[in-house]
């Protein structure tokens, strides 16, 4: 019994030092692909400060470290790098990158509620766990159903924050043209639920 323990200490000891290795490099080569994407997509792109009175405000709500900058920039990100909108990190900098033609098609409401979904991900970071299974399935997991789940998840808490600080009713709206030729996907339909019970008060 003593043995079989001993066995079991070792070999969690030797699990959380492999995993502590292998984020380690992922983080490294995170940094590294987020330098590279901030190079092109700011060179690509134009910066705009039309929303930075909402973005301090925001950046106030969460206390965010005070030296913490967070940079806007529109330009053809579908075309350039198939996303209409997504954040890089390079703490204390923060980038959210939209893509242009998609930006004049929301509305007001939409295009604060893409920003503050945006800046949920800075609130709600990936914990250890999820970012550890989500680095090994991303070679392993050919189908990325548990990639997807995770993935999920985090947009669902970056929804929540964004209709915290929005409303519901424009981060579904939001949803609803980002998602507007793929409406019956997985994940469109789990945060429109998500909203939902947010708009009805649950």
């Amino acid at each position: 019994m003593l043995m079989v323990r001993r066995l079991a200490i070792a070999f969690l000891v030797l699990f959380v030092l492999v995993a502590s290795i292998l984020l380690r490099l992922s983080f490294l080569s995170d940094e590294e692909t987020d330098r590279g994407i901030i190079l092109v997509a700011t060179n690509f792109g134009t910066e705009t400060t039309t929303h930075a009175d909402f973005v301090d405000k925001l950046i106030w709500n969460t206390k965010l470290h005070q030296k913490a900058t967070l940079k806007i920039f529109l330009g053809s990100y579908v075309l350039l790098m198939g996303r209409k909108g997504f954040l890089v990190k390079a703490p204390p900098n923060y980038y959210i990158f939209i893509d242009i033609y998609f930006y004049y098609s929301l509305n007001q409401n939409e295009k604060e509620a893409l920003i503050a979904h945006e800046f949920g991900h800075i609130v709600y970071e990936y914990n250890l766990i999820d970012k550890l299974q989500f680095k090994i399935l991303y070679k392993f997991d050919p189908l990325g159903k548990r990639r997807n789940e995770i993935l999920t998840k985090y947009q669902i808490r970056a929804d929540g924050f964004s209709a915290e600080n929005t409303s519901p009713a424009a981060v579904i709206s939001l949803l609803n043209k980002l998602y507007l030729i793929d409406s019956e996907d997985p994940d469109h339909k789990m945060r429109i639920k998500s909203l939902n019970r947010l708009k009805q008060g649950h």
